[in-house]
């Protein structure tokens, strides 16, 4: 009789994911980051867009040349595409294309040997990556355009509005109108026009600072659909605004209370490193009391080090610092964990001891 029954197609049925796979989370990561891309394509920043391309280059590159030294059947894609994204994305338009196209290709093939691969890697390398650029070439990095006489005033980022720093666009009064008119009349406030413009592209030359719009946008489906932990950004945000609104002003003379925490959202890639740098995979706490232990120290460090905002590399410092404390975090979690289950699991075994024994 012929069998008729062959095994040809193996499914997860009949289980379910508790939340979305790596490969999943990273394909609408990818999917996201588009309209940023064709933003910049719009805009006419073709050398941004070659910046991101290189990276993305260097990053399968790497992919490639680990295939052939660990001798692997396969070669990945999705990740290697989303890593050479997004640290394209935190390069600047004028690094030198070859020197980038080497530099990421050798730091992420060298951390993969020296922090394990994607399932098992504490590090960030896309924040490896940068610090590194950085240190390599800090001169193609732009630099803050803000003084420390503006900071101490009350809305410094309205005088950079004012004083042409960032472009206003041809839609800025009737957007500006409309959400004074039917957002902010209810809560007793009205915002100057020039804001829209700001968050919506702050000029910057780094392309993951400019579209703040498109970045909280993609970062609210991230969200909504648990591809990342919502935890350790908003504790990030949060605690890093709150600092920034109580001492930004302060520690550079102005008075207590009046720091711009719309300035500190929408430079120095605050948005954009809180939702796609920062929760990066394998590299966060596990468990919920890790998590704000993680995104609280992170939000802390963030302001230590990136002030606030401006900075071309403050944030990527202050993850890759805080990062370097996850594996501390984590190695308390696994004792905390077997520690709860030791003491559900002991007396489960010692009642089924007694009554095999019965």
């Amino acid at each position: 009789m012929k069998d008729n029954f062959y095994y040809t197609h193996i499914t997860n049925k009949p289980y379910v994911f508790l939340c979305p796979s790596v490969r999943l989370s990273s394909i609408c990561t990818v999917a996201l980051l588009l309209p940023q891309l064709a933003a910049l394509m719009i805009m006419g920043d073709y050398r941004a867009l070659a910046v991101i391309l290189t990276a993305v280059v260097a990053s399968f590159l790497a992919e490639l040349l680990d295939k052939l030294i660990r001798h692997r059947q396969k070669i990945a894609v999705v990740q290697p595409l989303l890593t050479g994204l997004l640290i394209g994305m935190l390069l600047p338009a004028s690094y030198p294309i070859g020197a980038e196209l080497v530099l990421v290709c050798v730091v992420l093939l060298l951390t993969r040997y020296a922090f394990g691969g994607i399932a098992a890697m504490w590090a960030n390398q896309i924040a490896i990556a940068i610090v590194i650029a950085f240190l390599v070439g800090s001169a193609w990095f732009p630099t803050a355009e803000i003084t420390l006489e503006q900071l101490q005033n009350r809305n410094p980022s309205l005088q950079l509005i004012q004083n042409g720093t960032v472009a206003i666009s041809a839609a800025d009064t009737a957007v500006t109108q409309f959400l004074n008119t039917v957002v902010f009349k209810w809560i007793g406030t009205s915002i100057p026009e020039g804001y829209f413009s700001f968050f919506w592209d702050s000029g910057s030359s780094i392309p993951a600072f400019r579209f703040n719009i498109l970045i909280l946008f993609a970062s609210i489906v991230l969200l909504a659909f648990g591809m990342i932990p919502w935890l350790i950004p908003l504790c990030y945000l949060g605690v890093y605004l709150v600092l920034v609104r109580l001492f930004g002003s302060f520690l550079v003379g102005g008075v207590l209370g009046q720091g711009d925490m719309f300035l500190a959202l929408c430079t120095g890639g605050t948005l954009f490193c809180a939702f796609f740098v920062l929760p990066w995979f394998g590299t966060t706490p596990q468990t919920v009391c890790g998590k704000v232990i993680y995104g609280l120290m992170s939000g802390v460090l963030g302001f230590l080090v990136a002030g606030c905002g401006m900075s071309p590399i403050g944030t990527v410092y202050a993850i890759l610092a805080g990062n370097i404390m996850a594996p501390l975090i984590q190695y308390f979690e696994e004792k905390i964990t077997y520690k709860q289950h030791i003491q559900t699991l002991l007396p489960l075994a010692e009642r089924l001891r007694r009554f095999i024994n019965d």
